[in-house]
């Protein structure tokens, strides 16, 4: 694993794993003559070297979180000039030996590189773009068959299914400047769904998407999201249409669609089925 890797675990977690015993914590002398520290990026990692490697049998696993490690731990490993071992592995304590400011360097760049890109605030709402830390939630919505029955083919999607879809996301963001964004009540900070913009299955149509988890519905907060993403699409983006479909025994749906000004289009194919697409058009459209 890489130092980069092991970032991208730590940034997610916000967890670092070391391993104790009666005496403390560990820092046995490496091959260049410094003491190392040992961290782990995951539990899973450090109980298999501790089952494995028999220098390291009696240890307990100490779960620290990032903060802890980087505010008190970090400076002490550079106070006495040791170095980190990152993800020791194998049947001998193998692995990388980093310098304590790598470490803090690499793990910092990917937490900022992860920071949620805010898109949209409405009074109830923020629409911003998803990160690798809104897997559990969002699968959380996505398994339920009640909600993604609307969606596209309609299936469940599992935590794979549900990662897969998080990694489509960040490349219409990177690709497009646009795709489904998270949907965030400001009164909670939890992840109620998505709403945003992407491709139209069947062509390169640009179409209004949206979802929200069961507890959110009920409340306008559909109609709110799809209006602040449709408005963006249109006067920030400058995209001269946005089209949008919904089944037609989806009748919440064609009522979002109807409250924020879309027009009826007619019925297409689409996903498999017969659904009504509706349209709107930016200022500068000709349509």
């Amino acid at each position: 694993m890489s130092l980069d890797d092991f970032a991208k675990e730590v940034s997610q977690s916000e967890r670092v794993f070391m391993v104790r015993d009666a005496r403390g914590v560990p820092a046995p002398v490496a091959p260049g003559g410094r003491r190392t520290v040992p961290i782990w990026s995951s539990r899973p990692r450090v109980e298999r070297i501790i089952t494995k490697d028999a220098e390291f049998a009696g240890f307990k696993v100490d779960e620290l979180p990032w903060s802890e490690f980087r505010d008190i731990w970090l400076p002490r490993c550079e106070a006495n000039n040791w170095m980190v071992g990152i993800n020791w592995a194998g049947d001998t304590a193998i692995g990388m030996d980093v310098e304590p400011r790598d470490v803090r360097s690499a793990v910092e760049n990917q937490v900022e590189s992860e920071q949620a890109r805010l898109v949209v605030e409405t009074s109830r709402l923020w629409l911003r773009e998803f990160t690798t830390k809104d897997l559990e939630a969002l699968t959380a919505i996505y398994e339920d068959a009640a909600t993604t029955r609307w969606l596209g083919d309609g299936a469940t999607r599992d935590r794979e299914g549900t990662k897969k879809e998080l990694q489509r996301f960040a490349k219409l963001y990177r690709d497009r400047g646009y795709g489904p964004w998270a949907v965030v009540p400001k009164e909670s900070g939890e992840v109620a769904g998505h709403c945003g913009l992407q491709d139209l299955e069947g062509g390169a149509t640009v179409a209004l998407s949206y979802a929200l988890g069961a507890k959110w519905r009920g409340k306008g907060l559909a109609t709110e999201a799809a209006r602040a993403a449709l408005t963006y699409g249109l006067e920030t983006l400058k995209l001269p249409q946005i089209v949008a479909v919904a089944q037609m025994t989806n009748v919440e749906s064609l009522a979002v669609l109807k409250k924020i000004g879309m027009r009826l289009k007619g019925e297409e194919m689409h996903y498999g089925k017969t659904v009504l697409v509706y349209v709107a058009h930016g200022a500068g459209s000709t349509q």
